[in-house]
């Protein structure tokens, strides 16, 4: 399969290449710099994967994940951003992004979030899910029961980085309980 990686810093950019070499089945990384050379790229070359800076000149981030998702249908594109507050993670799903890793996160989780994708998952930051209750309507909402919230963090289609995963306090408990995500 062959990548496609979207990001104007050019240290952030061959990172990314490096790392996404190292996934199975990877054979070969490209790489643009802005909105103008991905959509060049896809012209010339047929990825199964994109990676994505929602900051790249050239486009709006989310009309480009828009664009190269019309583009390329039947390949996931995931947003790698150092913007990860919730509006922004909801807004690049929301606008067909299959995945959402900031880039605070370490190699090891930025591999694990692809290997979900690239297996027909859903990938989002544990700060989202932490007050998700439905993966379904994509959109945040309070987490009213532990169980509902271990069942989306079980869910195979969402993959969280191994941490645990602080859940409210059901009514009448003084703490709230923890579980593995």
């Amino acid at each position: 399969m062959q990548v496609l990686v979207v990001d104007d810093h050019p240290m952030i950019r061959e990172g990314l290449a490096r790392v996404t070499r190292g996934l199975d089945g990877i054979s070969e990384v490209f790489e643009a710099a802005d909105a103008a050379e991905a959509l060049a790229a896809l012209e010339r070359v047929e990825v199964g994967l994109i990676l994505l800076d929602l900051g790249v000149p050239g486009a709006n981030g989310l009309s480009l994940l828009e664009t190269l998702r019309s583009a390329r249908p039947e390949g996931p594109v995931v947003i790698v951003s150092a913007s990860d507050g919730r509006a922004d993670v909801f807004g690049a799903l929301d606008a067909g992004a299959m995945g959402f890793i900031s880039k605070r996160s370490s190699t090891a989780v930025l591999l694990a979030a692809l290997r979900v994708v690239l297996a027909g998952g859903v990938s989002v930051p544990p700060h989202v899910v932490d007050l998700a209750d439905d993966v379904s309507t994509g959109h945040a909402m309070t987490v009213d029961a532990p169980e509902r919230a271990a069942r989306f963090a079980a869910s195979p289609l969402v993959s969280m980085p191994p941490r645990p995963l602080s859940l409210p306090a059901p009514p009448g408990r003084a703490s709230g309980r923890r579980c593995r995500a």
